[in-house]
């Protein structure tokens, strides 16, 4: 009886995946020298994207790979230099940026690092130089800075730090000189309003 259950059910699942491909139709484009540039699915019958899409490079080398639900981007996102390294990795949801979204150079190290509710920045926000030294660190609340937004020097210390309120500078400023305070001003509203001769 056990075996029978189970029978039933890869054979449902079975016949679900047999019709949802059979919903799909594949499109293949090429170049005019017969290079194929990309492959995705779309709903039977339509130009909706729907399932996985991929491009490639002129050279053959992968250029993106992603995938679509109803024709919008849902899920990972993967774009490639031409030399094949990894450019970008954004997460998608019905359209929109949601989750990590991050950017590489063409060396292999990160560059950015963000995050993402709905297509809205929230949380801490990172940027690196190429040699993978972190430049500056700022938070985002609903799409706006909002606490202490840090930049550092190419050695890694810090050299600047501002406050921010919705996006706005309202607070303290520091300017440092390897590490060391150097300058302190005040901002109210965006604007400086004490020791601003920096």
């Amino acid at each position: 009886m056990e075996m029978q259950k189970y029978a039933i059910i890869a054979l449902f699942l079975l016949a679900s995946h047999v019709l949802a491909a059979d919903a799909l139709d594949t499109v293949r484009v090429s170049a005019a020298d017969g290079t194929l540039q990309e492959v995705y699915t779309v709903q039977k019958d339509t130009k909706i994207r729907q399932g996985h899409f991929v491009s490639y490079h002129p050279n053959g080398k992968l250029g993106v790979e992603s995938n679509y639900l109803d024709g919008k981007l849902d899920g990972l996102y993967k774009s490639y230099y031409v030399n094949g390294q990894l450019w970008q990795e954004v997460e998608y949801a019905v359209g929109k940026e949601h989750g990590v979204s991050k950017t590489y150079y063409e060396n292999g190290k990160l560059r950015n690092q963000d995050t993402f509710v709905m297509g809205i920045p929230e949380g801490i926000s990172k940027e690196w130089d190429s040699t993978g030294t972190l430049r500056s660190e700022m938070t985002y609340v609903k799409g706006y800075v909002n606490g202490v937004a840090r930049m550092f020097d190419a050695n890694g210390m810090i050299s600047e730090d501002m406050e921010f309120v919705n996006g706005i500078r309202e607070g303290i400023y520091h300017k440092y000189n390897k590490g060391i305070v150097v300058h302190t001003a005040k901002f109210r509203r965006n604007r400086c309003v004490e020791n601003c001769n920096f």
